[in-house]
């Protein structure tokens, strides 16, 4: 019981920061730059395919995809929570 609560509180807890972070990466463009600047996935990017293409990229399709993986997260540590309390 103790080790099912702890992994789906770090699925919670995972969800909600993954979530949070896309949100905040899709809200401000600044961030999202200074984030391809600095992450070695981001750098490879930008290289590839410079900044402006790299920031409509992931505006369109990486982030969102992150938000869908943050919200699953979410969604099976809630439910499993909601399951186990109840």
């Amino acid at each position: 019981m103790n080790q099912a609560l702890i992994i789906n509180g770090l699925l919670l807890f995972a969800g909600l920061f993954f979530l949070s972070r896309n949100l905040l990466l899709l809200a401000n463009e600044s961030r999202l730059k200074s984030y391809l600047e600095t992450s070695p996935k981001g750098i490879v990017w930008v290289q590839k395919y410079g900044m402006e293409k790299a920031i409509q990229h992931s505006k369109q399709t990486l982030i969102p995809i992150g938000c869908v993986v943050g919200l699953t997260l979410l969604g099976f540590g809630s439910y499993n929570l909601f399951r186990m309390l109840w």
